[in-house]
């Protein structure tokens, strides 16, 4: 039943979502049902409708057509998010984009546990934001909860308070910023409204709006102090005390290659996955360009002359040692610019003492499980790889031998920007 609503708000009437050309994506969407005011599910938007939502053909975004690609972890399983997540940004596995719909922190292991596993899950959104993957709060996923602190800091603004549900006036959305990511896309507005609120920002002036009715709206969400570049895309001319409040933003913090999106629809069906398409519009557009990161295009390759960026046996001496980590510089050699986010190399041990592996991963990431070589005591061996670079420029090497030493070689065939 579901499914068929679903292809209904999708279908002919509403049609998919305006986005511009994008590479096929792969989605980790990261959340959990939450139904306080005990609606039926006709009424009421949980985390498997978005998931569907998403992952509908024909609704405009282009889906990786590997398996998983669009994939729902629920917040109990937070620790399998994390574990996605450290999965080399450059592996032909990993996620470009999370959506984030969580109330609440996981609730099945005791109050320590359950923080822990909270706060492992916000470090690994850290890596993933730092080599230039993309995070979308939706809704739920910006609302506060103890223990939750650490990924609200990271996201840049809280919801909170008491939810109000108003079924008869709802809210009017109002696009505060010019020519953000959703308008310069094609998304339309039936209508306009006079609206100014200067103590916010929003001068005075004629801004395109849409109404969302029915509505839940938490009465506080407001940009945290700790944030670092927040530009307020979305905001609300409350019927009720009419001043703006923060809908829609992005964020970014220094050393981050990926991008925050935060957006807070009308929870409940059919706003939240539109069935005139204007949510369902504006989350498309937020997931795409959160997938391009900083540069907001897709990435470009750009093939070189192949070319030795390091070699522990002579100028980047000594060899690596067996459980220890170290960060090679990579932009600025090679010819290779400060605007590279990747770079395509070809990985070569020898004259290792013990067998073992080798992990390549992007600077100031945390270390991932997967391995990138492979080797024997005392083989020279060789792979092609793709590797995300740090905020720095940079990438990690982390020696998985028990013991001793190994050599490591670098040769750069090409980098993307």
């Amino acid at each position: 039943m579901l499914a068929a609503f679903l292809l209904f708000a999708l279908g002919p009437d509403c049609s998919a979502a305006t986005l511009p050309p994008h590479r096929p994506l792969r989605i980790l969407v990261v959340g959990d049902d939450v139904n306080p005011h005990a609606l039926p599910p006709a009424q009421l938007t949980e985390v498997n409708d978005l998931y569907l939502a998403i992952a509908t053909p024909g609704n405009g975004l282009t889906i990786d057509p590997s398996a998983n690609s669009v994939r729902l972890v629920g917040t109990n399983q937070i620790e399998t998010a994390t574990a996605l997540l450290t999965v080399p940004f450059d592996d032909p596995t990993a996620y470009d984009v999370v959506v984030y719909f969580s109330h609440r922190l996981p609730d099945n292991g005791t109050l320590s546990d359950d923080t822990t596993r909270q706060n492992a899950f916000t470090a690994a959104v850290q890596s993933f934001l730092q080599a230039g993957g993309g995070f979308v709060a939706f809704h739920h996923g910006s609302y506060f909860a103890s223990g939750k602190e650490s990924i609200l800091d990271l996201i840049g603004a809280t919801a909170n308070g008491s939810v109000p549900w108003d079924t008869t006036n709802g809210q009017n959305v109002i696009a505060v910023a010019p020519s953000h990511f959703v308008t310069t896309n094609g998304l339309s507005y039936s209508t306009t409204v006079a609206y100014s609120d200067v103590p916010r920002g929003v001068p005075a002036g004629t801004y395109p709006y849409f109404n969302n009715t029915p509505d839940e709206r938490y009465p506080s969400f407001a940009v945290n102090g700790t944030a670092g570049e927040l530009r307020v895309l979305f905001g609300s001319n409350y019927s009720d005390n009419g001043t703006t409040h923060l809908l829609g933003f992005t964020h970014r913090r220094p050393g981050w290659r990926g991008v925050v999106v935060g957006y807070q629809p009308a929870e409940y069906q059919p706003n939240a996955l539109d069935l005139d398409g204007r949510n369902f519009q504006i989350l498309a557009n937020a997931i795409v360009y959160a997938a391009n990161g900083l540069v907001d295009q897709p990435r470009l390759f750009v093939p070189l002359t192949p070319c030795r960026i390091l070699d522990t046996r002579t100028t980047a001496a000594p060899a690596l040692v067996a459980g220890s980590t170290r960060a090679f510089p990579i932009t600025g050699a090679c010819a290779i610019p400060l605007s590279a986010r990747a770079v395509s190399l070809n990985a070569t041990v020898t004259g290792s003492t013990q067998a073992g592996s080798l992990s390549l991963f992007p600077g100031g990431t945390l270390i991932p499980v997967s391995t990138t070589l492979e080797y024997a005591t005392g083989q020279t061996r060789a792979n092609n790889v793709v590797i995300g670079l740090g905020s720095l420029g940079d990438l990690s090497v982390r020696s998985l031998q028990a013991a001793g030493t190994t050599e490591f070689i670098l040769d750069v065939n090409g980098y993307f920007e």
